[in-house]
């Protein structure tokens, strides 16, 4: 069977990093990403800016290619990814280090390629060097193209399958697929408020890595869900509330304190919040949710938009990491109760 897309839409061939700053709609010294425990720390988009071009135009202009990984993952996991993604370099958490060391000595990554991400300020392990000292080489701005050829042949970032079907599989993904994943995702019809979003996925997977990756950088996170956390917050002005990793009453207690108004969630998290009986008001500011990851049964579907605020849209995804994420979906607005997953997104064909 054949699932054709309705419609098709243009979209650009610039660079990543270029389309996202170039133009953008909004203040850019207005807060972007909020560390949810500490929000006096936050990043805004000229902030964001002045730490690209000090890390991201060297790692460009080496052909570098952001692989990121599951922080859980053991010696033997990550010396799989390593060589799949043909990894270089290293950036890691202290606490992390033993196993990083462990894969990086059977893939033949020295030591001297391993940097430390100290962004809590811990001790740097002897012999090693924080990664803030590629802070210390001032600033360049990055290479631009605006070619369709050079956009959709340029990578961007090698983001991992779940491994369905095996061992968990690189998919090579250019500027053009990140940037198309913003375009139809969050383009295609406006919505009558400003976005705030919670982020308590891990960003190392397609649903929230590419794009500039510097939330993490300042606001101590793991890794998981790609566009929505880099790309597009940055390009639409969504603020980000981010959480250093789920856990249900603080992400509760997040949404209300900060009036969050939309979510991406997976279905472990949607049957951890109707069974433990703890959500009671503190939804009622959410306007639209995304699920995905998983099949979702059209009566949790229901419950969860019950704790919503009157009139919200919770509605389902289907995708995958080749297509960027999202590759099916219903727009704002509309209403399914059934469970579907939506109709293909434009440009994007299934068969």
């Amino acid at each position: 069977m054949v699932f054709l897309a309705e419609k098709k839409v243009t979209i650009p061939t610039k660079d990543l990093l270029s389309w996202t700053f170039d133009d953008v709609p909004y203040n850019q010294d207005d807060p972007i990403y909020i560390d949810a425990a500490k929000p006096s720390r936050s990043i805004s988009a000229n902030q964001a800016r002045v730490i690209i071009r000090k890390l991201v135009a060297g790692i460009i202009a080496a052909g570098g290619i952001f692989a990121g990984t599951n922080p859980s993952y053991t010696p033997h996991e990550l010396v799989h990814h390593i060589k799949t993604s043909h990894t270089k370099f290293l950036i890691t958490e202290p606490e992390m280090l033993d196993s990083a060391l462990s894969a990086a000595k059977e893939c033949s990554i020295p030591p001297s390629n391993i940097w430390i991400f100290d962004v809590l300020d811990q001790d740097i392990p002897s012999g090693f060097r924080s990664f803030k000292e590629l802070m210390n080489h001032g600033e360049k701005d990055w290479v631009r193209f605006d070619d369709e050829k050079t956009s959709k042949e340029t990578t961007a970032a090698r983001l991992f399958s779940s491994g369905t079907t095996g061992l968990p599989k690189a998919a090579m993904l250019s500027h053009y697929n990140l940037i198309a994943e913003h375009v139809l995702v969050f383009e295609q019809v406006p919505k009558p408020f400003i976005t705030r979003r919670l982020l308590a996925l891990p960003m190392f997977h397609a649903a929230c890595v590419p794009g500039p990756s510097i939330a993490p950088y300042l606001l101590e996170l793991g890794a998981k869900y790609t566009t929505v956390a880099h790309t597009s917050a940055l390009k639409g002005g969504h603020v980000s509330i981010i959480m250093r990793r789920f856990e249900l009453t603080s992400f509760l207690n997040n949404a209300q304190k900060y009036q969050v108004n939309e979510l991406s969630l997976v279905p472990p998290i949607i049957i951890a919040i109707i069974m433990s009986g703890l959500a009671g008001d503190k939804l009622r500011s959410v306007q639209l949710v995304g699920v995905g990851a998983a099949p979702l049964g059209a009566e949790s579907q229901a419950k969860l938009k019950a704790l919503c605020a009157p009139g919200a849209c919770v509605n389902q995804v289907w995708g995958m990491t080749e297509t960027s994420c999202v590759g099916s979906m219903f727009y704002y607005g509309e209403d399914d109760t059934t469970g579907s997953i939506g109709r293909m997104m434009p440009n994007i064909d299934a068969k």
